[in-house]
Formats: C-alpha cells, sequence, structure tokens
C-alpha cells in the first residue's frame, strides 16, 4: 500500500510540475503576443497613412465623382493592394518597396495568428492535465522540473527570501527562474528593435519620396500642413500616454523592490559602464554581494522589465554581454532618486553609430589602432565619438561624410576609416564609397575577418568595375580603398612578430582602385 500510495504522489508531483511549466509558457507567449500586437497596430497605422499619402489624388477624385468609398474601412490589405496598382501605373520605381511593406505587414499577421494557435493549445494542455492521473511524457525530467520548482523564488540570499511576500524575492525571482533567463547568454525578454527599426525605416524612406517636393516622386505638392500637425499631435499623445504609464508601473515596481535590487539598478543608471562583467563588479563592490548574489539580482531585475542585456559579437574578442536600463528601469530611478540617469557607454556607442554591435564593433577597432606600435610611434590621435558631426568635402561642393573612425597624424591628410560587417546592401556600399570618392582620395574599412575582406574586396571590384561603365573613371583616378581584417591588421601594426622578434610594422591593407592595383 505504501508502494502505490509514493507512486501515485510521484505521478501528481510530476503532473504539478508539468501544469506550472504549461502555464508560465502561457504567461511567456502571452506576453510576446502583447508586444507584437503594438508593434503590429504601429505598423499598421504607418502603412495605411502611407498609402493614403499615395492615394491622395485617387480619393480625391473620387470624392468628386460622389463615389463614396469608405476609405477608413477598407482592409489594409486591400489599401496596400491599391497603392501598389497605383504606383506600378504612375510610379513603376516604388513597385518593388511597396510590396516589401506588404510581405513585411502579412508576415507579421501571420505570426500573431500563429502565437494566438500556441495560447490556444497551451490553454488547453494546462487543462487537460491537471488530473493527477495522467502521466507525462519524461517523467524523470518532469520530476526533476518539480524538484528544482521547490525553491523557486529565492534569490540566493536571506534577505530576498524573507521577501516572497512582497512579490520580488518570490515574484522576481519566480518569473527569472522560470523562463530560465540566463544573464551570461543574454536570454532576455525585450523588443526586437532591429526588426521595428527595420520596418520603420522602409516606410519612411517611401514615405520621404513620396512627400518630397515632386521632383523624385512625381508627385505636385507636400501633404497638407494641417495633416502634418495632426500627425505631430498624434505623436505626442502617444508618447505621453507611453510616459504616464511608464510612471505608473515604476511606482508599482518600486514597492515591491528588495535593497539589493535598488542598488543594482542604481549601479547601471549611475555609471557608464555597460558590460556584464563590469557591471557585476561595481554592483558587487557596492553591495558586499558574491557573484552567484549579484546575477541572481540582474536575472530579476531583467525579469521585472528593469534592465535588458544583449549579447554581441566584437571583433578579436569573444562574444560580450551588454547591460543597460530599460526605459522602465530609468524611470523607477527618477522616482527613487530624484536624479537623472547617466547616458551609458552602450547608449552613447548606439547614439553615435546606430547599433550596439556597430558601436561597439568600433570602438574595438579604434583601441586596436591606438594602442598599435605603428600608430603610437607616430602620436595619432584616434577618435570615433564626434556627435555625428559631417566632415565636408574639399573636392566637391555638398558632398560630406560621417567617418566611423578618425585618425589624425600629424602633416598627414586624415585617415577616415569605416567598419563593415556586409551587412548593408549593395546599393547603399555603393553609395557610401561614391561619397568617399567625392569627399577624399583614399578610404579605409575595416572588417573582422578574412571570409568578410574577400568578400568586401568583390564588393569594391563590383563598385570599380561599374563606376568605370558609367563613365566616371577619369574623375575616380587615383583614388583608392583600402582594406584590412582585424586580426592580420592588428598583427602587422604590432613591433613584435609572433615569436616575440623585433620587425617594422607595416600595416597589411588590400589595396583596390582606379590606376593602383596591388597589396601592401
Amino acid at each position: 500500500m505504501s508502494a502505490e500510495t509514493n507512486m501515485l504522489r510521484a505521478k501528481y508531483n510530476r503532473t504539478i510540475a508539468y501544469n506550472m511549466e504549461l502555464e508560465q509558457k502561457v504567461r511567456e507567449t502571452r506576453d510576446e503576443l502583447s508586444a507584437l500586437d503594438k508593434k503590429y497596430s504601429h505598423l499598421e497605422e504607418c502603412t495605411r497613412t502611407l498609402c493614403e499619402e499615395v492615394l491622395k489624388k485617387e480619393r480625391e477624385q473620387e470624392s468628386l465623382d460622389k463615389k463614396g468609398r469608405d476609405w477608413g474601412a477598407m482592409p489594409t490589405l486591400e489599401l496596400i493592394e491599391m497603392a501598389k496598382r497605383y504606383v506600378a501605373d504612375n510610379f513603376g520605381y516604388w513597385k518593388d518597396r511597396l510590396t516589401d511593406a506588404y510581405e513585411m505587414y502579412k508576415k507579421r499577421g501571420e505570426m500573431i495568428e500563429k502565437l494566438k494557435a500556441e495560447i490556444k493549445e497551451l490553454k488547453t494542455d494546462t487543462g487537460n492535465d491537471k488530473d493527477a492521473g495522467v502521466e507525462p511524457k519524461d517523467g524523470d525530467k518532469d520530476n526533476h522540473r518539480f524538484e528544482n520548482n521547490k525553491s523557486v523564488g529565492k534569490t540566493g540570499t536571506d534577505e530576498n527570501a524573507g521577501n516572497k511576500k512582497k512579490g520580488v524575492g518570490g515574484k522576481g525571482g519566480r518569473f527569472a527562474d522560470a523562463i530560465g533567463v540566463e544573464i551570461d547568454n543574454a536570454e532576455i525578454i525585450e523588443e526586437d528593435s532591429d526588426i521595428s527599426e527595420n520596418q520603420q525605416a522602409l516606410l519612411n524612406r517611401v514615405r520621404s519620396e513620396f512627400t518630397g517636393n515632386g521632383k523624385k516622386s512625381g508627385l505636385n505638392a507636400k501633404p497638407a500642413p494641417g495633416r502634418i500637425k495632426a500627425e505631430e499631435e498624434r505623436q505626442k499623445q502617444r508618447a505621453q500616454e507611453l510616459k504616464e504609464d511608464t510612471k505608473e508601473k515604476a511606482e508599482k515596481i518600486l514597492d515591491q523592490m528588495t535593497q539589493i535590487q535598488l542598488q543594482a539598478l542604481c549601479i547601471i543608471c549611475e555609471n557608464k559602464e555597460s558590460t556584464l562583467s563590469d557591471t557585476r563588479e561595481l554592483t558587487g563592490e557596492a553591495t558586499g554581494s558574491g557573484k552567484g548574489t549579484v546575477n541572481t539580482c540582474l536575472k530579476e531585475l531583467t525579469a521585472l522589465g528593469l534592465v535588458s542585456a544583449n549579447t554581441i559579437s566584437i571583433p578579436g574578442k569573444p562574444k560580450v554581454t551588454i547591460v543597460t536600463a530599460t526605459a522602465l528601469g530609468k524611470e523607477a530611478y527618477r522616482q527613487k532618486t530624484g536624479k537623472e540617469p547617466v547616458e551609458s557607454e552602450a547608449e552613447t556607442l548606439v547614439r553615435e553609430h546606430s547599433t550596439l554591435e556597430h558601436g561597439y564593433g568600433i570602438k574595438a577597432v579604434a583601441e586596436m589602432l591606438e594602442q598599435s606600435d605603428f600608430f603610437k610611434r607616430r602620436n595619432a590621435k584616434v577618435s570615433y565619438i564626434n556627435g555625428r558631426k559631417p566632415i565636408s568635402s574639399a573636392k566637391e561642393k555638398g558632398v560630406s561624410i560621417i567617418p566611423d573612425i578618425t585618425v589624425e597624424i600629424e602633416n598627414q591628410p586624415p585617415m577616415y576609416i569605416e567598419y563593415e560587417t556586409n551587412s548593408t546592401t549593395a546599393e547603399d556600399f555603393y553609395h557610401k564609397c561614391n561619397k568617399y570618392l567625392a569627399a577624399s582620395n583614399k578610404m579605409y574599412i575595416v572588417v573582422r575577418n578574412q571570409t568578410e575582406l574577400e568578400e568586401t574586396v568583390k564588393r569594391v571590384e563590383d563598385w570599380i568595375a561599374k563606376t568605370k561603365k558609367e563613365g566616371r573613371a577619369g574623375k575616380a583616378e587615383g583614388f583608392q580603398i583600402m582594406i584590412g581584417a582585424y586580426k592580420s591588421l592588428e598583427a602587422s601594426l604590432s613591433a613584435t612578430d609572433s615569436k616575440g622578434e623585433k620587425k617594422k610594422p607595416i600595416p597589411d591593407w588590400t589595396r583596390r582602385g582606379f590606376n593602383s592595383p596591388g597589396r601592401r
């Protein structure tokens, strides 16, 4: 009888653990759906605005003809199809761009439908498995999961373990442990900024062409001032609503936070350092806590939405995790301290160079050049933060460049260096080369590895061939593009070889240009 009771109890424990896991998946999927819905709504609004602007003449004509079509009630996909046909008939050049917008909109709708189906399925599973007699799959694993969940809510410190009633030591820790947040691997819940930025960039690009002065787009006039003002007011109202919502959430979270969580948040908001190792060290020193306790605290802050983390690749170095305060985290800090958060290194690099990975890659290249024997001997000044200040061309009026890195050496022309990962389109790369051609006599490019060097060389050769085909080779005579892979460039700029023997540093640039083939 005892053995049978133990077996039933074990089945019950496994079922409870399995049920808890399913409920957690439902919550995660619902949160993901909520975030996706917000992006979807924003994309839909931008798309409809764009299509309405494209079809402005069509709508005005229908109004004159008194057809009375309800444009506001028209499904978005149908509206896009109409805009595509209109553009194809009148401005064929833009058909592909509207097709891209259509595909992104359609894909986002499919993603939301898929998530809804997953939530429905998970809810069904959760309801069906509440019976203690159900035998879950992989029983041993489920039983192990339940054993782990017995201690859910503990943060690794007595202080946090005693705060279960507050909902942080218990709620924050429980959420972080349940979703398996690993701060070292940066599996962090945050908005997919890359997707939304790319979509917004596409829509802005198409919109800017259609709302220009008519020279490129073929339209005769800019949007009515009243329409622009109304859109600005809507944007301000949305921003204010978001701000108020963030304030309200911050007030609630502050009531739940433990002392160590507050200290860690203040460390992140008051220091420029953004890497996980720096944040961990500073937090440990300030709180007197060990590495494990600090890691747990950072996981809890992430689960609460106060901190975000991203793991990125940096040339010549292992992957690194970047930790920053979210908008909610900054608002909580303001309410707690009455002070403004400092701009972290990560935020500075994003402001200067668009993305974290690009910004930290540029920083790594700049530091490598600055610390090399070759540039040290020349007292070179290496800069990669210049406030996005454009450098005007001395060769062609009205042309300017904003290089990723500038190296200044006395009595020599400045070196303008671009850090490339070959993530841009060929068209954008050609445009960059054309700007450098108009602004300078040389363009320097640093890439991450030998494979990317070969890809970049091919891109440069294609641009040279295109330039010659367009009859611009005479204007480009003498222009050179110097390409270097990070590791080989670092080694060549050093005054010692791999065996420690002295040598003369000679930069390992692969050279391409007009009337200047070969390698130096």
